[in-house]
C-alpha cells in the first residue's frame, strides 16, 4: 500500500481524525483565542494540502504530531531542575 496525502472524505471522518490526533497534540492551543494555532489543522480546515497529514498503510496519520502529555512531563522536569524548556 502506498503513502498518500490524507484528506478526510466527510465531516465525520475529519472529526475522528481531529479526536485521534489534534486533540492530543501540543501544537494545538488549548485556548481558542491564543495567538498561535496549529497551521496544519487550519490549512486542512480550509481545504488546503497541509503536507503533514498522510494515509500510511491505510491509516490516517499526522507527521507533525507532538504528544501533549510528553511535552507536559518534560516541562515539569525542566522546571524542577531549574532549566527553561528548549535551552
Amino acid at each position: 500500500m502506498t503513502n498518500k496525502p490524507y484528506v478526510p472524505a466527510n465531516g465525520t471522518e475529519g472529526t475522528m481524525f481531529e479526536i485521534e490526533w489534534c486533540c492530543k497534540c501540543s501544537r494545538r492551543a488549548l485556548d481558542p483565542n491564543a495567538k498561535t494555532q496549529c497551521l496544519h489543522e487550519l490549512r486542512a480546515f480550509f481545504g488546503e494540502n497541509n503536507k503533514k497529514w498522510y494515509s500510511i498503510n491505510g491509516k490516517p496519520t499526522c507527521l507533525a504530531f507532538r504528544d501533549r502529555t510528553i511535552r507536559k512531563v518534560k516541562v515539569k522536569i525542566d522546571k524542577a531542575q531549574g532549566k527553561l524548556p528548549g535551552f
